[in-house]
């Protein structure tokens, strides 16, 4: 291993992979930042494309020619965002809403603590330093000229706070500027503004040439930015990762669609495109905008549905359909409610019949998509049930029947085998009512339920049925990072003349901490498996511990430290347990000669030979069975501390040594150097059986047990226990190399508790069986009792020695 490290990393250095294999290497990675260094924080436009769901409509009012045309309001399509990027500000979430479709498209957390590991990891890979961040543009080709138009500046952006080189011109990008140059380089297309940006990093000064349009006229204007950090976005378009269209279609979150009833709703998605169009691709009014001073932001979309569209879904009248968000700032002096954590989003859905008749509404909500796949390739996702796997981002639900989980390598896998219905039914009855419904990720989830704080609001969530999809193309050699989502088919609702039906939901887009889910009563999306009270134990216990750690001189705490220190406690605890292991190792050793000799003796009698070894074991009343025991007692603490380790989110982008670049991820392998381009693939690839970077903690780890049976283990006392112990050392190594991508927090455990033991066993003293205390007692006494009993032992050796001298 020694040989192999060495010669990579001097080929490394001498004779480094070409730019164009990097750039091979990098273009296969779907899931990662394609060759032009597109960002994900930058959103593109998907105005005027179609979308390519499986379950989005066709364009069926052209089928009904007998339908007359409604005549549309003339509405742009725009986007409006909500809340802040800057992370001192009293918002927790960015959010970027389109009008067409009344969706979502972009949601971000602005807090540093969670900062966008998987952008970093990625760029590691490749040498390249963190690129920075402007901000969520929803960028857009120019349509007369080269450059890129701005479609929307949020709050808090480093855009936002542009600073203006050029007089009588006001600070900040707009909604509108179309941006020539970057850094002195000309800016044809959406793709090299990304390679431009990519290519500085948080902390850079930019210069950005600028066209403004005021009233009809073009101005130039110069613009001085400074990047920033950038921000992990829990919903964005991945479809800005393909290089076959600058601009593509984008899945669009929370769309809403009309069914005819939701009964007819069926596992084929031709029978399903039986709604409005218009609802999905038609750009809705925005009847409110929201208020930049104000607590609360809210936005309003609206659109109306005359008599020509809902003749089709067998109704009559016209219909008014309001979609509101509304985001309100965190506060946290209201301890232990969902406003002080801030990681929701309200969301209204309102029918308002128009008409003098009676309408019947039922509709589909479709779930969040885009959600993040950081470290998909070594992250060990559990799933709530035995014998299924999860994968980077899964769809989860609450119910009647409790919490439950859909992964997407199972949706993935029955889109693949059914291409005619590839929606996947995750309730198990149609009259099964939700308590929420989500997408969710090893350490973030994204769900939707009903509004605690709402008096109209059904709970469970009034829906008929329920269904899990992939988004976009399906990936089957990467199923595990497969786009997914939900959609949720309402039953069907009667609207009087004049009345309305209202269904207020909450949109909870956050981390998984175990005390912000307890707030939004989600508890049940962090999966602990087997010890379950054990593993909440141990991540209760590392908080404590690293508490511990702030108060000291670092400046920020340590979880290496606090991972060490609950090794301590863990080890303290067990220690009686240890040394009962190892009194029974010495009794072996002690006894090793004897079951030697039973076994020569009787080499060729199995049952006279277990026997014999019986009746030793009872005549020195020694238990072989029971040095298993402290082995089982151990296991339950090692799974629940392996598990609290796996799903604690404090650990995710927490550094072993701070200001290093290796093992700056607890939760990720600790990633010495990336060897990707020297492995075959079935080795070194994403998808490999060792990953793309090799680790040194795991080599560590092996070590240590190598040591650790070398020392300890007692020697052998037949061909058989030699073969054993031969057998073991090499499952040693074999349990090394499927720890190597384990989580770097694993390994220091390993490596802390093993440290232990070995100092353990050194430098306490040995411990002596009973037999040969006894034996060493009963020694010391017989030269006390020879002398009590028989003194004129001494006197006739010495008269034997004058006799003898006398002669």
């Amino acid at each position: 291993m020694a040989a192999v490290t060495g010669y990579m990393h001097l080929q490394s250095v001498f004779a480094p992979p070409r730019p164009e294999q990097q750039i091979a290497a990098e273009s296969d990675d779907e899931n990662s930042i394609a060759v032009n260094n597109k960002l994900a924080e930058v959103i593109s436009d998907d105005s005027g494309k179609n979308e390519s769901q499986v379950d989005e409509p066709t364009n069926s009012l052209q089928a009904e020619q007998e339908t007359p045309v409604e005549a549309f309001p003339d509405v742009s399509t725009e986007m409006v965002a909500l809340g802040s990027s800057d992370p001192d500000s009293p918002w927790k979430l960015l959010v970027v809403t389109a009008n067409r479709g009344a969706a979502i498209v972009h949601v971000e957390i602005n807090s540093s603590e969670h900062r966008d590991l998987g952008t970093t990891e990625n760029r590691q890979r490749f040498g390249q330093k963190i690129s920075g961040y402007l901000g969520p543009l929803a960028l857009t080709d120019f349509d007369t000229e080269a450059g890129v138009q701005v479609n929307v500046v949020p709050r808090g952006t480093p855009a936002a706070g542009a600073q203006t080189l050029t007089s009588g011109v006001e600070s900040g990008l707009q909604k509108g500027d179309v941006i020539k140059e970057f850094n002195d380089s000309q800016i044809f297309d959406v793709p090299s503004f990304h390679n431009a940006l990519g290519a500085c990093q948080p902390g850079d000064t930019v210069h950005l040439l600028v066209q403004r349009f005021v009233e009809g006229e073009a101005e130039e204007a110069h613009f001085e930015v400074t990047l920033e950090q950038p921000r992990l976005a829990l919903i964005k378009s991945e479809a800005i990762f393909s290089d076959e269209d600058p601009n593509p279609a984008a899945e669009r979150s929370f769309l809403l669609g009309l069914l005819q009833s939701a009964g007819q709703s069926s596992n084929n998605p031709q029978q399903n495109r039986n709604t409005v169009e218009s609802l999905l691709d038609r750009p809705w009014e925005i009847t409110k905008r929201p208020d930049e001073s104000g607590a609360e932001q809210v936005v309003e979309f609206s659109l109306t549905l005359g008599p020509g569209e809902l003749k089709k879904l067998g109704q009559k009248g016209r219909l008014r359909i309001v979609r509101r968000y509304r985001l309100t700032q965190a506060t946290p002096q209201e301890e232990g409610s969902i406003q002080a954590r801030g990681y929701h989003l309200r969301m209204e859905i309102e029918f308002h019949n128009l008409d003098d008749v009676t309408t019947e509404v039922a509709y589909h909500l479709n779930g969040p998509a885009g959600l993040p796949t950081e470290g998909w390739w070594y992250l060990y996702k559990t799933h709530p049930k035995m014998f299924k796997s999860a994968g980077a981002r899964d769809v989860v639900w609450g119910s009647l029947h409790g919490h439950q989980l859909f992964g997407c390598t199972d949706i993935s896998k029955h889109a693949e085998e059914n291409p005619s219905a590839p929606l996947t039914k995750i309730t198990s009855t149609n009259s099964e009512e939700l308590k929420y419904a989500g997408v969710d990720t090893q350490y973030f989830a994204v769900t939707v339920m009903p509004d605690p704080e709402s008096e109209s609001s059904a709970r469970p969530l009034p829906f008929a049925s329920a269904v899990a999809r992939p988004v976009g193309s399906l990936n089957s050699k990467r199923p595990k990072v497969t786009n997914v989502s939900f959609q949720l088919k309402t039953k069907s609702a009667l609207i009087g003349p004049g009345e309305t039906l209202t269904q207020e939901f909450l949109i909870f887009a956050g981390p998984k901490s175990p005390r912000v889910l307890a707030d939004y009563g989600l508890d049940q999306l962090i999966v602990y498996g087997w010890f379950e009270p054990v593993a909440k134990l141990m991540g209760y216990l590392l908080h404590f511990f690293y508490s511990i750690t702030t108060l000291g001189v670092l400046e920020t705490g340590s979880y290496g430290l606090a991972i060490i220190m609950l090794t301590v406690l863990v080890r303290g605890c067990m220690f009686p347990i240890g040394r009962k292991q190892a009194q029974m190792a010495a009794k072996m050793q002690e006894l090793a000669p004897e079951i030697k000799k039973i076994a020569e003796k009787y080499k060729n009698d199995m049952e006279k030979k277990a026997k014999a070894q019986q009746e030793l074991f009872k005549k020195h009343n020694h238990n072989p069975l029971s040095g298993c025991l402290p082995m089982v007692i151990q296991l339950p603490v090692f799974i629940g501390l392996y598990r609290a380790l796996s799903v604690d989110i404090g650990l995710r982008g927490a550094p072993l040594i701070p200001g290093l670049n290796w093992c700056s991820n607890l939760a990720a392998p600790d990633q010495l150097f990336y060897w990707e381009p020297w492995l075959f693939a079935r080795l070194g690839s994403l998808t490999g059986f060792l990953g793309p970077f090799f680790n040194i903690l795991p080599l560590f780890t092996i070590a240590f047990f190598l040591l650790h049976q070398k020392l300890f283990m007692p020697p052998a006392t037949d061909d058989q226990t030699a073969m054993q112990q031969k057998m073991m050392k090499f499952m040693m190594i074999f349990m090394g190399v499927i720890f190597f991508r384990v989580a770097a927090g694993l390994c220091l455990y390993i490596i802390a508790s093993s440290a232990w033991g070995v100092a353990e066993r050194l430098l306490l003293p040995k411990p002596v069986p009973k037999t040969n205390q006894m034996s060493e007692t009963n020694s010391l006494k017989k030269p006390a009792s020879g002398g009590s009993n028989g003194s004129s032992n001494p006197n006739k050796r010495t008269n034997k020695k004058k006799s003898k001298g006398k002669r």
